[in-house]
């Protein structure tokens, strides 16, 4: 699955007609279990120096390791983490708590916490009601 993640990237730099790679930094994007594959990706990204400009997460599944520590690490760029504290799928505390502790043990990289009231487990109805958050995952690319 890896392999077909990486494998987009060249496309998507093809079809914006962009001579290399290094030209235009990209963002990650990943919800529930593609919120671990989107940390498995932009590992594997930044051990081939490509060029990675910041992470979603969107109530992430735990990635393969084994604590939320071992698991972001290596992860270098700003991260914009969202959660519902409604999520019926992946508890909010359970997940959010240690995650974010985590994130903000990195050095030298940002991270930004958005907790939405409602939303349950579904990225468009988290942005629907909760106006602000849809504007931070809006302008997060700009923010980086």
């Amino acid at each position: 699955a890896l392999e077909a993640l990486k494998a987009l990237i060249p496309w998507a730099y093809e079809k914006l007609e962009l001579e290399s790679t290094s030209e235009v930094p990209f963002l990650v994007y990943g919800k529930s279990w593609g919120g671990a594959r989107a940390l498995e990706l932009c590992f594997s990204l930044t051990d081939d120096k490509q060029p990675l400009a910041g992470l979603v997460l969107a109530c992430p599944a735990k990635c393969y390791r084994e604590d939320w520590a071992e698991c972001v690490s290596r992860l270098t760029v700003p991260v914009l983490l969202v959660w519902s504290k409604d999520d019926q799928v992946l508890d909010f505390k359970e997940g959010s708590e240690p995650l974010l502790a985590a994130l903000n043990s990195r050095k030298g990289a940002g991270t930004l916490f958005a907790p939405a009231e409602e939303g349950g487990h579904r990225i468009d109805k988290i942005a629907a009601a909760n106006e602000g958050i849809a504007r931070k995952i809006i302008e997060f690319a700009d923010l980086i």
